[in-house]
């Protein structure tokens, strides 16, 4: 119970639901039609296990108490499906088993923990592979599309379990509404693409199957050929094998007192495994009642930041203010573009991306005599007049006054930074060159 958007685990629980529902279709439905109470009964489980589970763990209990919970739901839904008549084979019996214990157990740690991206992702894949698979033997048998809204169903749960996750929002009153609504949305658009789209998926399939059933048949004839041409390069003797007579073969006598075993050893050796069994059950229910889970200590959890938005109106307030405030700061550079701070600062933007950008914590005397240590004999002599200027400008209290070279400074600027970073290209690629030698003598050495 980490998080509080229950809707992502709940999907995945429900569409597997529906998977199990349509494999069942696919096994049975040619043969027979199935009963109104199972498979069906699957979805309406899936959604009341997840519930009651959630309920639960509000409140802090032991392991033990859980596990005893989701044992009494799966072996509930099993008596029911017995009872009902639905299944009488053993075998069958034995998937519906298998089935309530699954479903059962990823619902008990679906509601502890909730699925990840990947799981969702993955639950979408099988249903959406499923879902044409099932098309197609719609199409083939004849059957009624009717049979289609499970996987259906748990393809527009999958899409909303990867929608609820990413979006990671809380469940209200108002989200579960939309919740609702998204979901009959996208159940309606999967319908109506299962409605036109499953007699070209029929013929598709078939084709498919005609051509690969085709291919085996060319694959077996082949190698049928190519082990009778190897066969006929084989010398045959003249005797051949000669075939063993029946009845000269016999079990030995141990064998046959095996077989003839004594009954009562068989029900000795399986009251022992009933007895193992039952130890180790009781075992297990007392090493799960030293855990505890759910209440108070689980939803301390840190909960996961919320975004917060904003409203149209603010966005556009916000998108004003900051056009205003760039209009404003490109007019007032405009504006002081001949005086000693505003060539300070068109300075500072111009070599921004380049070697000579200002460093953090440079001051504005130490920036200029760094850019005029690098500046041809004009700029360089343009710069050393500009720093005292600037820092008068900056850090004095008498007017400013304008620098008399500034449109040059601006001028020159430009071409001073595009030679300094070729020098520092080139004594880069330098350094390189000296290293990648100094690595082959020391190789050849």
């Amino acid at each position: 119970m980490r998080e509080k958007n229950p809707l992502p685990a709940l999907a995945t629980l429900f569409s597997a639901a529906c998977i199990f529902c349509t494999l069942y279709y696919l096994m049975t439905l040619g043969q027979r039609a199935p009963s109104p109470y199972y498979p069906q009964v699957l979805m309406l489980y899936a959604l009341g296990l997840y519930g009651l589970d959630r309920a639960f763990l509000h409140q802090e209990h032991t392991m033990r108490s859980y596990a005893l919970l989701n044992g009494g739901m799966g072996t509930a839904l099993f008596l029911s499906v017995l009872l009902s008549g639905s299944e009488t084979g053993w075998v069958s019996l034995l998937f519906v088993g298998i089935i309530c214990l699954w479903l059962t157990i990823l619902g008990a740690q679906l509601a502890m923990e909730p699925p990840k991206l990947s799981h969702l992702i993955l639950c979408l894949d099988l249903s959406l592979i499923l879902l044409v698979l099932f098309t197609g033997y719609l199409s083939l048998t004849g059957a009624s599309p009717l049979w289609g809204i499970p996987i259906a169903a748990g393809c527009a749960a999958a899409i909303l379990g990867i929608i609820s996750h990413r979006t990671g929002s809380q469940m209200g009153a108002r989200g579960w509404g939309m919740v609702a609504l998204m979901f009959l949305v996208i159940f309606a658009l999967v319908w109506l693409l299962v409605s036109f789209a499953a007699a070209p998926a029929g013929q598709g399939l078939v084709a498919l199957w005609s051509a690969a059933v085709a291919g085996v048949k060319l694959i077996g004839n082949l190698i049928w050929k190519i082990l009778l041409f190897l066969c006929s390069l084989m010398p045959m003797g003249e005797e051949g094998i000669l075939p063993l007579e029946p009845g000269t073969a016999s079990l030995p006598e141990a064998a046959q007192e095996s077989a003839e075993a004594n009954p009562a050893v068989l029900i000795v050796l399986a009251v022992l495994c009933a007895a193992l069994g039952l130890v180790l059950l009781v075992w297990l229910l007392r090493q799960l009642g030293k855990l505890r889970i759910g209440g108070k200590a689980a939803r301390a959890m840190p909960a996961a930041p919320l975004r917060r938005r904003v409203s149209l109106l603010a966005g556009l307030k916000r998108l004003l203010t900051s056009w205003r405030r760039w209009i404003h700061l490109r007019l007032l550079l405009w504006r002081m573009r001949d005086m000693p701070a505003g060539v300070y600062y068109c300075l500072v933007r111009r070599c921004r991306s380049g070697p000579w950008r200002k460093k953090p914590g440079e001051t504005p005397r130490d920036f200029l005599l760094r850019l005029q240590r690098g500046a041809d004999p004009e700029l360089s002599a343009a710069l050393e007049e500009l720093i005292p200027a600037v820092d008068e400008s900056l850090f004095g209290r008498s007017a400013p006054q304008l620098v008399p070279q500034a449109r040059l400074i601006r001028r020159r600027i430009g071409a001073a930074v595009l030679h300094q970073a070729f020098k520092s290209f080139q004594v880069r690629m330098r350094e390189l060159k000296s290293i990648e030698k100094d690595d082959s003598q020391s190789i050849s050495t």
